[in-house]
């Protein structure tokens, strides 16, 4: 989740790491993951401006 809204926030480092952590992953936690980080953004503004 965190690596996901780093890199969405332009941390170039957060990218490489949330690919290698994904391919640990199921899909499923891979989708769990992808919407926590969504409604973290949401709920706490954590976006980059």
């Amino acid at each position: 989740m965190w690596y996901n809204i780093a890199s969405a926030n332009g941390q170039d480092q957060a990218g490489g790491y949330c690919d290698e952590r994904a391919g640990l992953m199921t899909p499923a936690a891979i989708e769990k993951a992808q919407a926590m980080a969504r409604e973290c953004v949401r709920r706490q503004g954590f976006w980059h401006q």
